[in-house]
């Protein structure tokens, strides 16, 4: 595994540039692409009676989420762990 530096843990993946709110498409700013992303994750919430430890799960995973415009892999993991 290669060392990362504080600067590249910061870089956008570029691949998450192309999804935009009509599919992929243009490349869009970085900034863009965040608002993007956590209008698409803040759409999802849960109904009030969901238990304390579920909810719990679902607010990291959203959290986790918005990272997906850092590292594309994450939209998968939090993809699948969400199942």
């Amino acid at each position: 595994m290669e060392a990362l530096s504080l600067e590249e843990l910061r870089e956008v993946d570029a691949r998450t540039l192309h999804f935009t709110p009509y599919g992929l498409g243009g490349r869009m700013t970085p900034e863009d692409a965040l608002a993007f992303q956590q209008h698409v994750i803040g759409q999802h919430s849960l109904a009030d009676d969901v238990a304390e430890g579920t909810r719990q799960r679902f607010e990291q995973l959203r959290h986790v989420y918005r990272y997906g415009l850092l590292c594309y892999d994450l939209f998968t993991m939090v993809s699948d762990a969400a199942l």
